[in-house]
């Protein structure tokens, strides 16, 4: 009979571990997504000059019949080939700039994405660069930049298997905003 009793208690912590685990991974899946809805809003706002590209677009790139000779263009098509994601949102209307720096500092902190170089400029020019670790340190799941100054706030996501070496290049030659930035992080890496 005790032996039942004790089973059962058991039995009952087990349920209440896996409800709780339940729970925590929900409070988690959703705050990831209250998180991307807090740059989505920034899509059509008036004031704000943004650019989405999605996989479906890398995909097409890449599957372009092109004959090219040219090595570092054959690694960039690669490496185009990798991503899943891009989203830049960039404005200089000074209230949106504060909210844009709001909510970047909020996802940086809440999606645990860890610091990979800060730049803090004389001229008032705040430059983070952050990551999500990937399958190695060369190539991360997820590169966020924001830049704030005076005059403008920006911030970049790229996620896939982004490679740090030649994301300077891909910015370079797509003319992204923070195209600089870029390159002193591949300088850095």
């Amino acid at each position: 009979m005790k032996q039942m009793k004790q089973m059962n208690q058991m039995k009952q912590m087990n349920q209440m571990k896996q409800l709780i685990q339940l729970c925590s991974l929900a409070i988690i899946l959703f705050s990831a997504s209250l998180n991307a809805q807090d740059f989505e809003k920034y899509k059509e706002m008036n004031g704000v000059s943004s650019v989405n590209i999605n996989k479906n677009l890398f995909k097409l790139m890449s599957q372009m019949d092109l004959e090219i000779e040219d090595q570092e263009a054959q690694e960039m098509l690669e490496m185009i080939n990798q991503l899943e994601h891009i989203q830049i949102f960039t404005t200089s209307d000074p209230k949106t700039m504060a909210m844009l720096n709001k909510d970047a500092a909020s996802y940086m902190k809440s999606q645990k994405l860890e610091e990979l170089m800060n730049i803090n400029g004389e001229d008032g020019k705040k430059v983070k660069f952050y990551f999500r670790p990937g399958k190695n340190e060369e190539i991360v799941k997820q590169l966020f930049m924001h830049i704030n100054d005076l005059d403008e706030s920006l911030v970049i996501m790229i996620e896939g298997n982004v490679n740090l070496s030649q994301i300077g290049k891909l910015a370079k030659e797509f003319n992204l905003p923070g195209s600089k930035e870029f390159n002193k992080l591949e300088k850095n890496n």
